[in-house]
């Protein structure tokens, strides 16, 4: 990506995963599980860390990030709301958490494709997608295992 399609890709990869990080942080107000918090706690430094590098990455070309998330934050909060409300925000969230961060992942391939020309964000993507596929792979349920 040379960032000719005005760093969509780029920009909407931000946005999920500033909305991931809101989610995982009213997870973590949700729920009393020391597991889960801890669950949850390690994707949200990932994702945070991730976050600001694409912050400043999109900041250095010229494009302003949405710093808030997308309106999915809502819909992850509400999620987590609701399941901490009725009590089923335990070990059964894990299976949902590895299936929202490989499409997180997918939105990585799909930042760098067709062909990145821009080292800069080939790297940090790359990277990143690497350290996010080890954490998903790590964190996947035994009962998810395909």
């Amino acid at each position: 990506m040379s960032l000719a399609d005005n760093g969509d890709a780029l920009k909407k990869l931000h946005a999920r995963i500033v909305d991931a990080t809101n989610g995982y942080a009213e997870g973590i107000e949700q729920t009393d599980s020391r597991e889960v918090i801890a669950f949850f706690d390690g994707f949200k430094a990932l994702h945070e860390r991730h976050a600001l590098d694409i912050d400043a990455l999109l900041r250095a070309r010229g494009f302003e990030p949405q710093t808030d998330g997308s309106w999915m934050t809502w819909v992850q909060e509400g999620i987590m709301k609701v399941r901490g409300a009725v009590g089923t925000l335990d070990q059964s969230v894990k299976d949902d958490v590895v299936r929202g961060e490989e499409a997180i992942l997918d939105l990585y391939d799909e930042a760098l494709k067709p062909d990145v020309s821009d080292a800069g964000i080939r790297d940090l993507l790359t990277r990143q997608r690497a350290e996010l596929q080890a954490k998903v792979t790590r964190e996947k349920p035994v009962s998810y295992a395909a």
